[in-house]
């Protein structure tokens, strides 16, 4: 459904979606199994926190299972089989200590796409066709973010020009107790901004020149954070395809490549083709 305020739609790209229960646990048990959750904690949390500066990434390899990775910041080891995976601070305008980390290639993307299809995410795939009667779906883009402060959040889209057809979805996964709203959504005329709070089990979506921005937050004197992850879904077409690759700022997939996302348009749901699912796990 829309995202309402006191029975106002403030902006016409920003819903709340229902999730499978058993999707929270699959993406938490992930992040946890893979050494994800521990990597932000050193990231945000703590007098021990050590951010990587705004403005900078790097490659980081998560579930090695003996000798330790290590990158210009962090050394961390965990046990399951390894992957690539890219760090990102954004730059310094975002006024927060949020970092975002995403596979770094193809066999680290297609791991996390066989963990959503464990949770039920085709389910969610299903709905959003339905819903927005589109031809078909990829999940394209995925992430992990987390954030321990904030001090106001930076105002931006995640998806512009789609046609309704390409949404950011954020699956809280870590939520601190008591804290205040988390997302901030404005406007389409750019009059109001509401305060949003996330819930288990609840995704925030949003579509075309939908803004928002992080809520402001504090919950590093409790020693906590907030952590999420974030699929990009759509129905890729070459009409829309080179705006989408507008909003990707990360390696996977490759920056530019309009023919990568157009051979993988409809992959993972199909108006006219059940059988095109999420990869399973083996």
């Amino acid at each position: 459904m829309q995202m309402t305020w006191n029975g106002e739609i403030p902006t016409e790209n920003a819903f709340r979606v229902g999730l499978p229960p058993n999707l929270l646990n699959e993406l938490r048990n992930y992040a946890n199994r893979m050494g994800i959750t521990d990597f932000y904690r050193g990231l945000v949390v703590g007098p021990e926190d050590r951010p990587y500066a705004p403005g900078t990434e790097g490659i980081v390899t998560f579930g090695k299972e003996e000798d330790e990775y290590e990158d210009h910041h962090h050394s961390h080891s965990s046990g399951s089989s390894s992957s690539r995976w890219m760090v990102q601070r954004p730059k310094s305008h975002w006024n927060s200590n949020m970092h975002w980390v995403s596979p770094a290639d193809e066999s680290a993307h297609d791991d996390l796409l066989r963990v959503l299809s464990q949770g039920g995410f085709d389910q969610v795939l299903e709905k959003l066709g339905a819903y927005f009667d589109l031809e078909g779906l990829s999940a394209y883009h995925l992430s992990f973010i987390g954030v321990s402060h904030c001090e106001k959040g930076f105002i931006h889209t995640d998806v512009n020009d789609s046609g309704r057809k390409a949404f950011n979805m954020i699956i809280p996964l870590i939520l601190e107790d008591g804290a205040g709203p988390e997302l901030e959504v404005v406007s389409d005329d750019e009059t109001v901004t509401r305060k949003y709070k996330y819930e288990y089990n609840v995704a925030s979506m949003l579509g075309d020149e939908a803004l928002h921005g992080t809520g402001a937050c504090d919950y590093r004197r409790n020693g906590g954070m907030r952590m999420a992850a974030t699929v990009y879904v759509g129905d890729i077409t070459p009409t829309n395809v080179n705006h989408l690759l507008l909003s990707l700022t990360q390696v996977y997939p490759p920056v530019g490549n309009a023919r990568h996302l157009l051979d993988r348009a409809g992959s993972h749901w199909s108006k006219y083709n059940p059988s095109k699912k999420l990869p399973v796990l083996a």
